[in-house]
């Protein structure tokens, strides 16, 4: 007997258990038939000792189920706590949706991006949580799971309990309940970050496009190792009276007078070998250059260059063209003025 109590501790029963179970089988065993006092005196030695003998064995066998369960329960206990690792703590919300909109089942991310408690979304319809202006958004995505049944993936604005907003990148996919009724899936992910670092750029990239399309000097980008301009401003048609697109085909040599062209290669290479000893302090190197404008007439530019390394690792130049013509002839002119009144001094 001792022995028997050792097993059913550890099994993990404890007494109460047992009890319990003893009163349960007393209860399913009343009104089968049992083996009488007679028959008992009428047994055999051997009848009764292979009688034991099946009764051991049904215990035996009871206690390896008892086993089974109890690793299996085990087993079941370690699937909840992954299924809690894995849905609960996802760093982004999951939800299950029912036909109408009500949420059936959320996790604890999705709880806490609202701002609410789990408890609190069950029920609920999920377009409370959507902003106003983007609820067709939502409606046109839940129709479109619904009659295609392809995973519909979008962006919108959703509000938080405290209704505070903020922007969603939403994933959903259509799949039926235990009963066979509709319902969708959802994942959530926060992308307000995101979204505002995609309005700054933008804004930038509208104010950067203001500039370099109303200024009058000529912004340039040219590609050492492709040998061409990967940019130039819209402004190049006051300055040579080409187009953009003519002048990002030109030859950057050809657009050049032969003195230019021999003054600026001489200067390219100088220039170019000091910025690869030091990258890190780039300088801005200023030279005066003559160039062709498209209907033959010639024309000094002031070039302002800078040298740079773009994403792919490969040298540019940053240019700055302002047509300084009328300086050039007026500095000339008046070199030339005094040059003739020094001459007729010393006469």
């Amino acid at each position: 007997m001792e022995k028997k109590v050792e097993r059913s501790e550890q099994s993990g029963f404890t007494a109460t258990d047992s009890q319990k179970l003893r009163r349960q089988a007393e209860t399913m065993t009343k009104g089968k038939k049992r083996l009488s006092q007679e028959d008992l005196e009428v047994m055999s030695l051997e009848e009764m000792r292979h009688a034991l003998h099946e009764l051991d064995v049904h215990q035996i066998e009871l206690e390896i189920q008892n086993e089974e369960l109890r690793r299996a329960q085990a087993e079941l206990e370690l699937v909840r706590a992954r299924y809690f690792d894995l849905y609960d703590l996802a760093p982004v919300g999951y939800c299950t949706i029912s036909q109408d909109g009500g949420i059936l089942e959320a996790n604890l991310t999705l709880a806490t991006l609202l701002g609410t408690t789990r408890n609190a979304l069950s029920g609920q319809k999920i377009e409370s949580f959507i902003h106003h202006d983007d609820q067709d958004i939502f409606y046109l995505h839940r129709k479109l799971l619904l009659e295609t049944g392809d995973p519909q993936e979008w962006e919108l604005r959703m509000v938080k309990k405290d209704e505070t907003i903020f922007w969603a990148h939403l994933v959903g996919t259509a799949t039926q309940d235990a009963e066979g009724k509709p319902v969708y899936r959802v994942v959530i992910n926060d992308i307000t970050e995101r979204k505002n670092t995609e309005n700054l750029l933008r804004a930038s990239e509208e104010k950067y496009r203001l500039i370099t399309e109303n200024v009058t000097d000529v912004i340039s980008v040219y590609n050492i190792k492709k040998g061409q301009y990967t940019y130039i401003s819209p402004s190049i048609f006051q300055l040579r009276g080409l187009t953009v697109k003519e002048a990002m085909q030109e030859n950057n040599e050809s657009s050049l007078t032969p003195e230019s062209r021999i003054s600026e290669s001489e200067v390219l290479a100088e220039t170019l070998q000091e910025f690869m000893q030091d990258p890190e302090n780039s300088k801005n190197y200023i030279s005066e250059i003559q160039q062709y404008c498209k209907n033959g007439d010639i024309i000094w530019v002031e070039l302002s260059k800078k040298y740079r390394y773009n994403t792919e690792g490969e040298i540019e130049i940053v240019g700055l063209s302002r047509n300084v013509t009328e300086r050039i002839l007026a500095f000339a002119d008046a070199y030339d003025a005094m040059i003739e009144d020094r001459t007729y001094r010393e006469n």
